[in-house]
């Protein structure tokens, strides 16, 4: 059965591997998520975000990672995000210069209590990432 997912889209003025970047690397995820996070790059390596008043990281698997897909799967922290997956897919943007990001969190069960919570979140760090990718200036929303 298909769970609930979030769906967002936002074109910015960089190019696709500087916002392959910003999803792949510490110093990428450093400048619009949060200023605390472990980024190994080998698919099935885990990720781990730290963020204000949280008792541990959470906790992804990077599933995929190419030029235009990169893939994270919750992996059990924090509990209600578990087995969630964040989809991100990169593509030209069709209608200007840049690149259209396309992200998916998919996989939540209708009746989870944190949903608004988390597709309230989830647009405001667009903003950050489009920030952040268009001026190279880091602007983390979480700052430990």
């Amino acid at each position: 059965m298909a769970g609930f997912e979030m769906v967002f889209m936002v074109d910015v003025n960089a190019d696709r591997a500087k916002v392959r970047d910003a999803l792949t690397t510490e110093q990428g995820i450093n400048g619009w998520w949060t200023d605390r996070a472990s980024v190994p790059s080998a698919v099935g390596s885990t990720l781990e975000f730290t963020f204000p008043g949280m008792p541990r990281p959470f906790d992804f698997t990077l599933a995929e990672s190419s030029a235009d897909r990169v893939e994270w799967v919750s992996k059990g922290f924090p509990p209600p995000w578990a087995g969630t997956r964040v989809v991100w897919t990169l593509e030209d943007n069709p209608e200007g210069p840049g690149t259209r990001i396309h992200m998916r969190h998919v996989d939540w069960t209708p009746d989870n209590p944190i949903l608004g919570m988390v597709t309230v979140g989830w647009g405001q760090m667009f903003a950050n990432l489009k920030g952040y990718v268009e001026t190279g200036r880091p602007q983390p929303f979480f700052v430990n």
